[in-house]
C-alpha cells in the first residue's frame, strides 16, 4: 500500500466513533460543473463521505458526513483545487453505529433550489459577489444570530414580520417565538405566501414613493438595524444621532414594517428575501448561517422553541444545552398530544410529505400504511395508494367522491379558488420511503 492510502484509511468513519457533519452553499459562477462533480465524487469516495451535493452553474449546496479528518480533507481540496471560497462551512458532530445518511449522492441541477415560476423575477434581482456572505447582491441584510436577536427583541412586534421560510412540517416542530409559516410542502410554493403576507401585512406603502430611503437595504445605506445592534453590543451602548435621525424620520413619513426571515442554513433565505425586495419591500433582514448558526451562539433556544429539522438521520436537533424531551413543540395530527417523532415510514400518501402521528393513533388507524397530512385529511376516505384491499364496491364509492370533489375543484379554479383535492407530488424536502437523505439537501 502507498503512503497516500495508507494516510487516507484512517479517515474512513467506523461504527461507533464520533462522526462529523458539514453543511455548506455558496452562490458562485461554476464554470465546469462536470468537472467539479467529479472531483468532489472522488474525493468523498476516498475519504468514506456520505451525503449530497448540488452542483450547479450558480454555485453549491450540499451536506456531508464522515470522518472528522475526512470532512477537513475534503474542505480543503474544494478551496485550494476548485477554488471555493467565502463558504460557510457549518459543522456539527455525533456518534453512533451508522452515519446519517445512506449513500453519496452528487448531481447537476439547474438551480440549487427551485424557485419554479418566481425564477425570472429573483434572477432580475441579484448579481453575483464573491465579495458578499452567500454570494449574492440583492438580497436582504444578513444579520449576525446576535443581531438578529437582539434585533427581534428591541422592536415592537407590531413593527415587523417574522417569516419562517421552510417547509411546513419543518415549521411544526421547531420555530421562532412569533414566526410566520409558509404553509408550503416545497420551496417553490414560497412565492404565492409571500406575495399574500406582503398584502396582508401592508409591506409596501406608498411611502417608498416619497422617496424615502429610510429602509434601503443596499450595501451602503443603512436603515439603523444593524448599527443599533452593533452599538448595543459595544461598550457603553447608548444611543446615537443616527439612531434620532431614524425616529426623525419615522415621524415624517408613514412607517413600513421591518422583515425579518429565517431559514435551517441560510440557503432559502438568500433568493427568498431578494423576492421580497424585487416585489418592493424596502427593509429585509435575514438570519446569517440560520438556525444553525443560531443555536451555537444560544445554546439554550433562545427565542428559538423546539427542534431543528435536519435533512439526514439525525432529523429533529434539539438546542445544544435542552434535553430532547424537554423541547418538543409539535403534535400528533390525531389526537393533538405533543409528539414531534418524524419517521421516514409515515409519509402522506397523497403529496408524500412527513406526517406527525403518534404511534398510539397509528396503531388505532384502519391502514397504518396510508397516512394523510393535515392539508389531505379531507381525502382520508377516498384516497389510496393500495386499493387491492378494497371491494369493487369500495372502489366505486371512492371514484364517486373523488369526482365530487373534482368537479368542485373545475368550479373553484375558475373562480380563482385552490384546489380542493390539492397537489399529488413529489417533493423537494429530501424524505423519502426509507429515510432523510433521499435527494436535495435543504439549508
Amino acid at each position: 500500500m502507498n503512503s497516500k492510502s495508507e494516510s487516507q484509511a484512517h479517515w474512513h468513519w467506523l461504527p461507533n466513533t464520533p462522526y462529523k457533519i458539514v453543511l455548506f452553499y455558496t452562490y458562485s459562477v461554476i464554470d465546469d460543473v462536470d468537472k467539479v462533480i467529479k472531483g468532489f465524487r472522488g474525493k468523498c469516495e476516498a475519504n468514506g463521505l456520505l451525503g449530497r451535493i448540488l452542483v450547479a452553474e450558480e454555485g453549491l449546496n450540499g451536506s456531508l458526513g464522515g470522518s472528522s479528518q475526512g470532512i477537513e480533507d475534503f474542505i480543503l481540496y474544494a478551496e485550494k483545487i476548485h477554488n471555493i471560497v467565502n463558504v460557510d462551512w457549518k459543522f456539527s458532530s455525533g456518534i453512533g453505529e451508522r452515519l446519517p445518511f445512506v449513500d453519496l449522492f452528487i448531481k447537476r441541477t439547474k438551480e440549487l433550489i427551485s424557485t419554479g415560476l418566481a425564477r425570472d423575477v429573483i434572477e432580475n434581482q441579484i448579481q453575483f459577489d464573491k465579495h458578499t456572505f452567500g454570494g449574492l447582491l440583492g438580497t436582504g441584510v444578513h444579520l449576525s444570530p446576535k443581531q438578529f436577536h437582539d434585533a427581534i427583541e428591541s422592536n415592537e412586534k407590531s413593527d415587523y414580520v417574522l417569516i419562517d421560510v421552510r417547509n411546513e412540517f419543518e415549521y411544526a416542530i421547531g420555530r421562532f417565538d412569533g414566526a410566520i409559516g409558509l404553509g408550503t410542502d416545497t420551496y417553490a410554493e414560497s412565492w404565492t405566501r409571500l406575495d399574500n403576507l406582503i398584502e396582508e401585512h401592508q409591506l409596501v406603502l406608498a411611502s417608498k414613493e416619497k422617496g424615502c430611503d429610510m429602509y434601503d437595504c443596499s450595501e451602503d445605506k443603512k436603515c439603523g438595524v444593524v448599527d443599533s445592534v452593533s452599538e448595543r453590543e459595544g461598550e457603553g451602548g447608548g444611543g446615537s444621532s443616527g439612531e434620532n435621525n431614524i425616529e426623525e424620520k419615522e415621524k415624517e413619513t408613514e412607517k413600513e414594517k421591518k422583515v425579518f426571515m429565517y431559514c435551517t442554513g441560510g440557503i432559502r433565505c438568500e433568493k427568498a428575501s431578494a423576492y421580497m425586495k424585487a416585489k418592493g419591500v424596502k427593509s429585509v433582514f435575514q438570519l446569517q448561517g440560520g438556525i444553525h448558526r443560531y443555536l451555537e451562539t444560544y445554546v439554550d433556544g433562545g427565542l428559538f422553541k423546539g427542534k431543528n429539522f435536519v435533512f439526514d438521520g439525525r432529523v429533529a436537533v434539539p438546542p445544544p444545552h435542552v434535553a430532547a424531551a424537554d423541547s418538543i413543540l409539535g403534535k400528533c395530527g390525531e389526537c393533538t398530544d405533543p409528539y414531534d417523532v418524524y419517521s421516514g415510514a409515515r409519509v402522506c400518501t397523497v403529496c408524500r410529505v412527513p406526517v406527525l402521528i403518534c404511534e398510539s393513533c397509528v396503531a388505532k388507524a384502519k391502514f397504518p400504511d396510508e397516512l394523510h397530512c393535515m392539508k389531505h385529511r379531507h381525502l382520508r376516505d377516498v384516497y389510496f395508494t393500495v386499493i387491492e384491499r378494497f371491494s369493487d364496491e369500495e372502489l366505486r364509492t371512492q371514484l364517486h367522491a373523488l369526482q365530487a370533489m373534482e368537479a368542485d375543484l373545475i368550479s373553484d379554479h375558475r373562480h380563482g379558488g385552490e384546489s380542493a383535492i390539492g397537489d399529488a407530488h413529489s417533493d423537494d424536502s429530501g424524505i423519502g420511503y426509507s429515510g432523510y437523505s433521499k435527494r436535495e439537501p435543504l439549508q
